[in-house]
């Protein structure tokens, strides 16, 4: 089958031996194990690949080609990731259908694919690069890693007839070399950060272990403190037969229910946020969807104590990596901490920075100060401070929020307390765009 692609055999091909290779160009493009190479190297996506397009500018100028691509296969489309000559709106997209394909033919056949006048092709006559892209003649050479299936093509293309040289197809064997060590070496890189995601997984097992000895210890302990709450105030209120007392008595039922509740809730969250698949991991959101839902829910709160929350445009930021329930958790339980530790009249500032693929986001508030001692335990379970200066609380909502965003590989971080006031930092992950 290989021989069609020579130029002098171009047109020596039987109709049974063209349905053949499409079917097997379509089998090829759909199958499983070269899908998932190319999404584990997340290159299924429209964004350039730097060291990929100056691969292409190089081989468009050795040959003087005015096109070139390094272009990978999915089911439905080809992709772009190195690219020089094509003319908008191809340059920006770096896409096109199949309708619009050479290099699905490299796929289908592993083969170099050499065509001196597509128009005169039996299998590529009919294709839309011609007329649309005024693609005419071809060089591509088929790219795999590890001696797996091919991805796509390396490949050079002129506008008019041509026939390309020998030395001209040895140098462009020689560059698609060059762009599969690319490949490889992403490869290599992925395969490291498996790793580091394996020993996060291991990080989450050890911490779930621990997770059921604080069960076991402080989950027990709240739980049965607001049982014997609720037991106790129902007894008073039902004793007492002043309206005023009995509804004092009520509302303190009611706060020992809620705490019982959230105690519920939290655990849920904990457990369910280690359990979460590829594909909910790959999830994404948008940080100001998730504030307006906040602001609607603490409006109550920050009228009543006077509070002004100063936030940012997070319409500009890009989309993160996170649930968008998940990432709501989050931010509700910072914001929530920074209004209890506010006094009446405070500020809260919100400010946001993007820096490469992390968006950090810091909350911060000028009421009392985390004392240095305190500072190190903050971030554990069921951890309190001095009942004294803080609001009721079951020691969850900043262990919870760290988990969730180490969960999606990003982080809380304290980033200072004191006199000055208190802020926290959340790091998100920013989304990938494909």
């Amino acid at each position: 089958m290989a021989q069609f692609m020579e130029p002098h055999n171009e047109t020596n091909i039987g109709q049974t031996e063209i349905n053949n290779l499409r079917e097997r160009t379509t089998e090829r493009l759909t199958d499983p194990k070269r899908l998932n190479i190319l999404r584990m190297l997340d290159l299924l996506g429209n964004e350039a690949v730097d060291a990929l397009d100056r691969m292409t500018k190089l081989a468009s100028k050795i040959i003087d080609a005015p096109i070139s691509l390094v272009s990978l296969l999915d089911v439905d489309k080809q992709i772009f990731k190195g690219m020089t000559g094509l003319k908008e709106p191809l340059a920006t997209e770096r896409t096109t259908p199949l309708s619009h394909s050479f290099c699905q033919y490299v796929v289908g056949t592993d083969e170099p694919l050499i065509v001196s006048d597509a128009r005169q092709h039996p299998i590529l006559k009919d294709n839309l690069a011609i007329t649309e892209l005024d693609v005419i003649a071809y060089l591509g050479m088929p790219l795999r890693i590890h001696q797996g299936p091919t991805l796509g093509s390396f490949c050079v293309i002129d506008t008019k007839p041509r026939d390309w040289t020998t030395e001209e197809v040895e140098i462009i064997r020689e560059l698609s070399e060059l762009v599969i060590t690319e490949l490889e070496l992403r490869a290599a890189l992925v395969e490291q950060r498996r790793a580091g995601q394996d020993q996060v997984k291991l990080q989450l097992e050890i911490e779930r272990r621990e997770m059921v000895d604080v069960f076991v210890r402080d989950f027990n302990h709240e739980f049965r403190t607001a049982l014997a709450s609720i037991n106790s105030r129902t007894y008073m209120l039902y004793r007492s037969d002043n309206a005023t007392d009995r509804n004092h008595y009520r509302q303190l039922v009611e706060q020992s229910t809620e705490a019982i509740t959230n105690l519920l809730d939290s655990m849920m969250i904990l457990t369910r946020i280690d359990k979460l698949d590829t594909d909910a991991l790959r999830a994404k959101t948008h940080l100001h969807t998730c504030m307006e839902h906040i602001m609607d829910k603490v409006a109550d709160i920050i009228q009543s104590k006077h509070i002004t929350i100063n936030l940012p445009d997070l319409t500009a930021l890009p989309a993160i990596q996170g649930n968008q329930q998940h990432i709501t958790i989050v931010l509700e339980q910072l914001m929530k901490n920074a209004i209890a530790f506010s006094h009446p009249g405070n500020t809260i500032d919100v400010t946001q920075t993007v820096q490469d693929k992390v968006v950090h986001l810091d909350i911060t508030n000028y009421g009392d100060s985390i004392p240095a001692e305190a500072q190190e335990s903050i971030f554990q379970l069921f951890y309190r401070q001095d009942e004294a200066r803080t609001e009721r609380g079951l020691g969850l909502g900043l262990p919870i929020a760290k988990r969730i965003l180490k969960r999606y590989y990003g982080d809380l971080t304290l980033l200072k307390s004191d006199e000055a006031g208190t802020t926290f930092r959340i790091n998100f992950v920013r989304a990938s765009e494909d």
